[in-house]
């Protein structure tokens, strides 16, 4: 074999390891476009997940105001029934005093608004209602029963903290101080 042949054969052999090289390159560089491509797919990806989350986060804390709102009309509802007690022990203590002597059914009525002020508090443990809401809403209220303790002492001792542990609780958390008991 000449040398003629040799450099021929060499510079065949070293085009065709640049020929492939070059494929080698152009490959690699496919690669690295179709692993950016999809870098900036996951990326949009991940981007569009947070947008998803916050939406969903927005959505379920306007859904919690929603029945937050529903839950205070309804609680509003039910108080009515008991507006004519709440007015009684407004103007308690008064001349023609309606609640002077509390007769077996007006007892009964105003048990069942104390008890509904512990529907209230179980609300506020299971977080359906925050406790400033409360206390805006219904604090007055509260104070009405807590300001005669001749009416709601009787039935507390009777029946005792345990029986009215929510009472109590929800009283501490709107700051309502309830007449201690014997």
């Amino acid at each position: 074999m000449s040398d003629h042949t040799v450099n021929v054969l060499v510079s065949l052999a070293a085009l065709a390891a640049a020929l492939f090289a070059g494929l080698a390159f152009f490959e690699t560089r496919k690669a690295a476009e179709a692993a950016m491509r999809s870098s900036n797919a996951i990326r949009q990806a991940a981007d569009q997940e947070r947008q998803l989350l916050e939406i969903s986060r927005e959505s379920a804390t306007a859904s919690h105001h929603a029945r937050t709102i529903e839950l205070l009309f309804a609680i509003d509802q039910q108080l009515a029934s008991y507006d004519a007690l709440n007015t009684a022990l407004a103007s308690a203590g008064q001349r023609d005093d309606p609640m002077a002597k509390l007769g077996p059914d007006e007892e009964r009525q105003l048990i069942r608004y104390m008890g509904f002020f512990e529907r209230i508090d179980i609300m506020i443990e299971n977080g359906l209602l925050p406790v400033d809401v409360v206390r805006s809403f219904y604090t007055t209220r509260l104070l009405r029963l807590a300001h005669h303790p001749e009416l709601i002492g009787p039935i507390l001792s009777r029946d005792g903290r345990a029986a009215w542990s929510h009472f109590y609780d929800l009283c501490a958390k709107v700051e309502v101080p309830l007449p201690n008991e014997e």
